[in-house]
C-alpha cells in the first residue's frame, strides 16, 4: 500500500497573532487519517523577524499595505526575511518528491502567498502547490490565481476530505483532474473537477497544536498566548447586509456540545498551560442548545478550569439572563456582540435581525449574570443619516455604565466584496470606488464623513469615561493620518496626502513603509 504524499500546509501574512486554526484543522486531520502534514505559520515567524521600519506592518488596522506587490515584496525580500522563507518553506520541501504545498490564504495574504508560493514552485516544480480559503470564495479571484502559472489548484470547499484525497493520489502517482473540490486550469479554462457535501464537523479530526509550538504566539499585546482556539461552527444564523464572513459556506453547521467538550479535554490533555477558551466562530451562539449543552458539561466536569475569554454572540431572545447565569458557571467571561447601531432604521437596513431595544436588554442582562461585554459598532452604513448617528450615540448614553469595552470598527464600513451590500452598489447609490473609500453619488457619505463620526464616537466614550478597544499594535492618531493618507492619494490629492504621511512619520519616524508611501507622492507631484 502506497503511503500519502507529504503535505507542508503554510500561513503567509497577515494574520493575526493567534495559532491559525485552517494549518491546525487540516494538518490534525491529515494525520489522524494516516499522513504527514508540516504545518508552518510565515506570519509568526516573519512578523518575529521584523526588521527596522516595519514596527507596525503586522498591525491589522494597516492591513491594505498587504494588498500592495512592492511594499509586500520589500517586506519579504529583506534579507533576514528571504533567508528564513528559503530555509523554513523552500528547502523543506524535499527536492524530487511529489508533494502536498497548501496555503490558507485570506484578503490581506493573498499577494504573500503568492510571492512564496513562487519561490518554492521555482524550486520544486514536482510539489503540487494548492491555495484555499475565505479569499476564493469570489469567484473571479480563482481564474486570476491559477493563470499566474504557480498555483497547481483552488479549494474553495472545507479543505479536509478534499487535501486527504490529494495526498493519496500523489502518494500513488496518480492525477487529481476527477479529485473533488478543486478548482484546475486545463487547456487554458478554468474546470472544476465537482462538488464535495459538506463536512460533518462532529466527526474531523482534533486540531494539531503540537505541531505549531504555542509558545511562538507570546509576543506583546497578544491576548493569545494561553488560549485554546476553536472553530465550532461554521456559517451564520443571520444575513447582515455588511458581512462577506460568512459567504464561504452556506448555511449554518456546528460542533455538538459533546465534540467541542471532547476537543476540550483533548487540548488540556495536551496543553495543560492552557487557561483561556476562545471560540474563532463568526457566531457561537447561533444554536442555543448547542451551547447549553456544553455548559452542562462543563459544569458537570470540575476538572476543567478554563474561562471562555472570546465568545461572538447575536442579539437574540433566547439570551436571557437565566442562560447567561449558566454560561457564565460554565467559565464564560467575556461575550461580544455585533450591536453595529442604535438606530433600528439602521438596524432594518442592515439586515441584522434585532432591534436596540432588544439589544439594550441584552447588554443590561450580560452585565447583570456577571459577564464581560464587549459591543461592536459601525459608522456610515448607506442610508445612515445624522439623525441615525445621533440615535446610536443616545443609545450609547444609555448603556455605557454595563458595556465593559466599546469596539468601534476603524474600517468603519467596507464594502467587503463578498458582501450582499457590495452586490447592491448601483441600488444603495455607491459609486464604484474601492472597498474602504467607496462614497455616495449624492457626496453626503465620504470615508471623510464616516472617520468624522467614528472620532465623535470616540470623544463620547471619553466623556462617558467608558473604555475604548485602541486596536492591535497601533494608536488611534496612527490611523488617523495613515487611513487619509491613503484616501487622499486614492483621490490624487497629493498634497493632502503627503502632509497626513509627514504627520505619520513625526509619531512613528522610523517606517520605512510610510516614508517610501510620503516619497511616491512627492514624485508623483514633481
Amino acid at each position: 500500500m502506497t503511503r500519502p504524499a507529504p503535505a507542508f500546509l503554510i500561513q503567509a501574512p497577515l494574520w493575526g497573532f493567534v495559532p491559525p486554526l485552517s494549518l491546525a484543522q487540516l494538518s490534525g486531520e491529515l494525520k489522524a487519517r494516516g499522513g504527514e502534514a508540516t504545518p508552518i505559520d510565515l506570519n509568526i515567524e516573519l512578523y518575529r523577524l521584523r526588521g527596522d521600519g516595519h514596527k507596525f506592518s503586522w498591525s491589522w488596522e494597516q492591513n491594505t499595505l498587504w494588498l500592495d506587490e512592492k511594499t509586500v515584496a520589500g517586506i519579504l525580500d529583506e534579507p533576514e526575511a528571504a533567508a528564513y522563507i528559503k530555509r523554513r518553506c523552500v528547502d523543506a520541501v524535499p527536492e524530487g518528491v511529489r508533494c502536498l504545498v497548501g496555503f490558507s490564504v485570506n484578503e490581506c495574504s493573498i499577494i504573500a502567498s503568492m510571492h512564496i508560493a513562487r519561490l518554492i514552485k521555482a524550486a520544486r516544480p514536482q510539489a503540487f502547490v494548492v491555495f484555499g480559503g475565505q479569499a476564493f470564495a469570489e469567484p473571479d479571484r480563482i481564474e486570476r490565481c491559477l493563470r499566474q502559472g504557480v498555483v497547481d489548484a483552488v479549494c474553495t470547499q472545507d479543505g479536509e476530505d478534499t487535501l486527504v484525497e490529494v495526498v493519496e493520489r500523489l502518494g500513488a502517482g496518480r492525477g487529481v483532474e476527477d479529485c473533488a473540490g478543486l478548482h484546475i486550469m486545463r487547456d487554458g479554462k478554468v474546470r472544476q473537477t465537482g462538488d464535495r457535501p459538506p463536512v460533518d464537523l462532529n466527526r474531523i479530526a482534533f486540531c494539531d497544536f503540537e505541531s505549531l509550538d504555542l509558545k511562538r504566539y507570546e509576543v506583546p499585546d497578544n491576548l493569545y498566548s494561553k488560549s485554546l482556539m476553536i472553530m465550532a461552527s461554521r456559517g451564520c444564523v443571520r444575513h447582515c447586509q455588511f458581512c462577506g464572513s460568512r459567504k464561504p459556506w452556506e448555511g449554518y453547521r456546528y460542533m455538538s456540545g459533546r465534540r467541542v467538550y471532547d476537543e476540550i479535554k483533548h487540548q488540556l490533555a495536551r496543553h495543560p498551560q492552557l487557561t483561556e477558551l476562545k471560540f474563532y466562530d463568526i457566531v457561537t451562539n447561533g444554536n442555543m442548545k448547542r451551547v447549553m449543552d456544553l455548559c452542562d458539561l462543563l459544569i458537570a466536569d470540575k476538572s476543567v478550569n478554563l474561562t471562555w475569554e472570546e465568545c461572538n454572540c447575536i442579539v437574540r431572545p433566547e439570551m436571557t439572563y437565566e442562560a447567561m447565569c449558566k454560561m457564565r458557571e460554565a467559565g464564560c467571561h467575556r461575550v461580544t456582540y455585533g450591536i453595529e447601531s442604535g438606530s433600528d432604521h439602521v438596524l432594518g437596513l442592515m439586515q441584522k435581525g434585532q432591534t436596540a431595544a432588544l439589544a439594550e436588554r441584552v447588554l443590561l442582562d450580560t452585565h447583570r449574570a456577571g459577564l464581560v461585554a464587549t459591543a461592536n459598532f459601525m459608522f456610515g452604513y448607506p442610508g445612515e443619516t445624522e439623525e441615525d448617528f445621533e440615535e446610536t450615540l443616545e443609545f450609547v448614553k444609555r448603556v455605557h455604565s454595563f458595556v465593559n469595552l466599546f469596539y468601534p470598527s476603524r474600517t468603519l464600513i467596507t464594502m467587503e466584496p463578498l458582501s450582499d451590500m457590495a452586490g447592491r452598489r448601483k441600488e444603495l447609490g455607491i459609486d464604484d470606488g474601492t472597498d474602504v473609500f467607496w462614497e455616495t453619488l449624492d457626496g453626503k457619505n465620504t470615508y471623510p464623513i464616516r472617520l468624522e463620526r467614528y472620532e465623535r464616537f470616540s470623544r463620547l466614550l471619553t466623556q462617558l469615561g467608558a473604555r475604548e478597544s485602541q486596536g492591535v499594535n497601533s494608536s488611534l492618531e496612527l490611523h488617523r493620518w495613515y487611513s487619509l493618507g491613503e484616501y487622499y492619494e486614492y483621490k490624487g490629492a497629493l498634497d493632502k496626502a503627503g502632509d497626513c504621511y509627514r504627520s505619520y512619520l513625526k509619531l512613528d519616524p522610523g517606517s520605512a513603509v510610510i516614508q517610501s508611501k510620503l516619497e511616491r507622492c512627492l514624485k508623483a507631484a514633481a
